[in-house]
């Protein structure tokens, strides 16, 4: 005569039964739910997971040195969620100011800001608004933060031409 159990499993573990006559191990792991590639269960629920470092930021670390690439991810974090911009960063900050901002050297600043802009990891906009005022500002890739899945369709074309796109 048998009987039922419900048990809970972790992540890592799986059911399994013991015959204690002949000692044979079988796994259950055809009674455990399978779930689609890409989703996973989250208190309870199912949900759709993504890589935060997909092929582009692969490419990016063969094309930079450690500090290049290190930078580059400080910028990442630092994107705004809407339009990607990197204010309060522009090219009028100082050297040393950019050096403090970003954690390097304020002689390698300059070396590695070119390297990522004219890699197409920044971008660089000017606006003259209404009234004369001049915006200068940096904007991050959307293809390297967000997969280029951003709320500003229009910035994912400002990069559709960089080795990350």
């Amino acid at each position: 005569m048998g009987y039922e159990k419900t048990i809970k499993l972790e992540h890592d573990e799986v059911a399994a039964k013991i015959n204690l006559a002949s000692g044979e191990i079988i796994t259950l792991e055809d009674k455990v739910k399978k779930f689609k590639q890409g989703y996973e269960r989250v208190n309870g629920n199912t949900v759709k997971w993504s890589r935060s470092y997909n092929k582009a930021w692969a490419l990016l670390a063969e094309l930079t040195n450690d500090r290049e690439f290190k930078v580059a991810h400080k910028l990442a974090t630092r994107a705004n969620y809407r339009d990607n911009s990197l204010c309060p960063l522009d090219d009028d900050m100082s050297c040393t100011e950019l050096g403090e901002e970003l954690g390097v050297n304020r002689k390698e600043v300059d070396k590695i800001i070119n390297k990522l802009f004219r890699l197409g990891v920044i971008g660089k906009w000017e606006v003259y608004q209404a009234h004369e005022v001049h915006k200068k500002y940096w904007v991050f890739n959307p293809y390297l933060s967000f997969n280029g899945n951003c709320e500003e369709t229009g910035m994912r074309s400002l990069f559709k031409d960089t080795y990350f796109a």
